[in-house]
């Protein structure tokens, strides 16, 4: 997950500017869900976890290995995103495709 910029310190607080981009957010997060029926996060999360089955469907890989692809720093966020969202394990998810 790449992190925003940092800005310049010998930059002032622009309280205008500061308006203005936050009514930009908001207008992106709204057209978003307005086109895609979603919000941006449910988007991604469900980006991941689509390329995350992908990965798992190759035996060889290591859950580390899925974990990063899919823009996690180790297997742990891997498996809270799977349990929460697909409701297993990415281990047992991966067990079950192969027994059907």
């Amino acid at each position: 997950v790449n992190q925003a910029p940092a800005l310049p310190l010998s930059e002032p607080y622009n309280p205008i500017q500061s308006k203005l981009e936050a009514i930009n957010v908001l207008a992106v997060q709204h057209s978003f869900k307005h086109h895609y029926g979603k919000t941006i996060l449910v988007y991604t999360l469900e980006k991941r976890i689509d390329q995350a089955k992908k990965l798992l469907l190759e035996e060889k890989l290591t859950l580390d290995y899925i974990a990063y692809e899919i823009g996690y720093a180790n297997w742990s966020g891997l498996i809270k995103l799977f349990k929460k969202h697909v409701g297993c394990r990415p281990g047992e998810w991966r067990v079950a495709q192969f027994v059907r």
